[in-house]
């Protein structure tokens, strides 16, 4: 009896752990005899069940049962093909193979250039990988190892699955070749659950349908949203996409995100409608929508929000910025927002303009909006960032504010807008203009040892320029560090000598210091130094020779720099201005001394532009440090009417 009972034990393990193929249903699938088979039929390894699933797959039989077996389904990243319905049993699990997916968009299901696929789970059927290991060595930091990773495929159908702990997005719509989206695309009854980057990215997408689907717990790499409408090109398109009775939960970013800076005027209008939907928990804005501002960068089209719910967010449950009126037309019709702003300071409703802004933000209506709010603060906001000043234009509707059962309601309109944000003007004053100026150091220099310097960072990208003479060494060390948890990667840079000949440098290194020496420069005159780090920052340590970072063609843009840093205003500069500004809830304390070192001017928790005029020659110290309150992170500065070259010490300056 006691080996009878050893021998079936000895079997069901032996189940569990491997299932042989059976040829002979492999030949009629193969014959076209069988037009449905199960993917055990190819035979299952409790280790490593790729090439059996994929085979299974790359049989092309138009009905694929992914079985339920005793454990996971192990697998490297899978390409699924076209023509195919592939149906996840109740419970089934297709888990990632742990330690594979070592390649930066390796993904669990792949579909790419694709036509009528489908993939419908049963009660239970999860798509699994491991997010946590992709944040550690020996994986490279990536933010694209998806669950489901679709690219100008069309008739794609995605239910009744849950796609959870990816190393990028739930589900990822994007494009394989330029002008060819994702169309004719279902979502339905999905959960996508404690993915890492997004719920869910649509990056072009023409005919979409998202349903009934949850997109909860999102963690890891900003922006970490619930869904994120991020196009990445001009020529990307999101057409008729609709979304209904859909809930984004406790995501690290926002709810609903529309980030459509990438797009312009030249891009296809978009039309999306977000119906009967929630937002509950998420840690920043319930809903979020961005575009460019100027008038040739910014999206045309409609963005319908109707009968939506948005409650306890983090930040302000509806947040617009730097959309103009000749943009998007946005509405939100039936929306009640109750309880978001997790600050005592944070409203329920606002809009800004960014530091670059052009145009006046506008062309938002609320039609039927509820506030629910206990918190005695402002529903209503608009902050002005931007260096002259601009306004709301074409912004009306009614919003109803409850404070606990106290009602009132409030029409918004022209002359509701113009009593409490009238428009800000700043004297404009002209940018000094480099073209054709030469540059030379404000002070002779002494030796050609390395000298440290303050560490500013530059964001998103930086321009440093360098004064060496003919037949001189040129040293100079750089860092690229990494902000929350971007990803990043080593940049090219351009590196052009006085002449704007290219000089061929290394790369500039992710979170470690890269050291650059020329021997003998070619010629004398000013080297600049350009690289963009894309989310993440760039900051100088060490030069051997006067260097400035140079505020073009826009503004200086910093993350997190505290310290003394110089500006040189020449002879005969009749006046010349300073514009400090934050980014939101992300603020900075400046303060402004003259050449004699008179303090002459100080803000603290900046969020607005705050300017400063002035007319004194030579050099100028502004100092950064952490503000009273609010967040120290992104901030700007913009130098008009003199060179917008930032200094590190008064020793290294250039003047004209």
């Amino acid at each position: 009896m006691f080996r009878i009972v050893s021998s079936l034990v000895f079997v069901f393990v032996g189940i569990a752990a491997f299932a042989q193929p059976q040829p002979e249903k492999l030949k009629q699938v193969a014959d076209g005899r069988l037009q449905e088979a199960r993917a055990s039929w190819w035979g299952f390894d409790a280790a490593d069940s790729t090439k059996s699933l994929q085979a299974a797959i790359d049989s092309k039989v138009p009905k694929l049962i992914v079985d339920t077996m005793p454990t996971p389904w192990i697998v490297e990243p899978l390409r699924l093909t076209s023509d195919q319905e592939i149906v996840f049993e109740k419970d089934c699990i297709v888990q990632a193979k742990r330690g594979a997916f070592k390649g930066k968009s390796d993904s669990l299901l792949t579909i790419v250039s694709q036509k009528n696929v489908a993939l419908r789970g049963e009660k239970g059927a999860t798509l699994r990988m491991w997010i946590d290991d992709y944040h550690a060595a020996p994986y490279e930091a990536a933010e694209w190892r998806h669950g489901i990773n679709i690219k100008s495929s069309e008739n794609i159908v995605v239910e009744g699955l849950t796609i959870a702990d990816s190393g990028g997005d739930g589900i990822y719509l994007g494009v394989a070749k330029r002008g060819v989206p994702c169309k004719n695309i279902r979502i339905a009854d999905v959960v996508c659950d404690n993915n890492n980057r997004q719920g869910i990215s649509v990056i072009s997408a023409e005919k979409l349908l998202i349903e009934n689907t949850i997109m909860k717990n999102t963690k890891g790499t900003a922006p970490k949203a619930g869904i994120d409408f991020e196009p990445n090109h001009p020529s990307e398109v999101l057409i008729d996409c609709v979304m209904k009775n859909c809930v984004t939960e406790n995501n690290g970013g926002c709810g609903y995100a529309f980030y459509l800076v990438n797009m312009h005027r030249s891009s296809t209008p978009i039309s999306v409608r977000i119906e009967s939907c929630v937002s509950s928990g998420d840690a920043s804005s319930a809903f979020a929508f961005s575009t460019g501002n100027a008038p040739d960068e910014t999206v045309r089209g409609t963005v319908e929000v109707v009968g939506c719910r948005f409650e306890k967010s983090g930040d302000s449950g509806i947040f617009v910025r730097s959309k103009p009126t000749a943009g998007v037309a946005l509405s939100f019709d039936n929306i009640v927002v109750d309880r978001c702003g997790g600050k005592p300071d944070t409203p329920a409703i606002r809009l800004t303009a960014g530091v670059h802004d052009e145009s006046p933000v506008g062309n938002v209506y609320f039609r039927s909006v509820s506030v629910i709010d206990p918190t005695d603060r402002p529903f209503f906001d608009y902050k002005d960032g931007t260096r002259f000043g601009l306004g709301l234009e074409n912004v009306d509707g009614t919003i109803e504010v409850d404070r606990n059962g106290r009602k009132s309601l409030h029409k918004i309109d022209a002359a509701w807008i113009q009593e409490r944000f009238p428009v800000r003007v700043l004297k404009r004053i002209p940018q000094f203009e480099l073209s054709g100026v030469p540059f030379v150091p404000l002070r002779e220099q002494s030796g050609d040892d390395n000298q440290s310097v303050p560490l500013l960072r530059s964001r998103n990208r930086g321009e440093f320029w360098f004064y060496a003479e003919k037949g001189s060494p040129l040293r100079f060390t750089f860092q690229q560090g990494q902000v929350g948890r971007y990803s990043g990667e080593e940049r090219k840079v351009k590196f052009t000598a006085p002449s704007g000949k290219g000089i061929p440098l290394p790369n500039l290194k992710f979170k470690e210091d890269t050291d650059y020496q020329l021997d003998r420069v070619p010629e004398t005159g000013v080297y600049r130094f350009n690289v963009d780090v894309g989310a993440n920052w760039v900051g100088l340590k060490k030069t051997n020779r006067p260097v400035v970072l140079a505020g073009i063609p826009r503004d200086v843009h910093l993350i997190s720099t505290r310290g003394e840093f110089f500006f040189f205003v020449p002879e005969g500069t009749k006046e010349f201005g300073v514009r400090v500004s934050g980014e939101g809830a992300e603020r900075v304390k400046a303060s402004l001394f003259d050449p004699s070192g008179n303090e002459v001017w100080s803000a603290d928790d900046i969020e607005e532009v705050v300017p400063f005029e002035g007319s004194a020659p030579g050099v100028w110290k502004i100092v950064f440090d952490k503000p009273t309150h609010g967040t120290f992170e992104d901030f700007y500065l913009s130098l008009v009417g003199i060179p917008p070259l930032l200094g590190f010490s008064p020793d290294l300056l250039l003047k004209p």
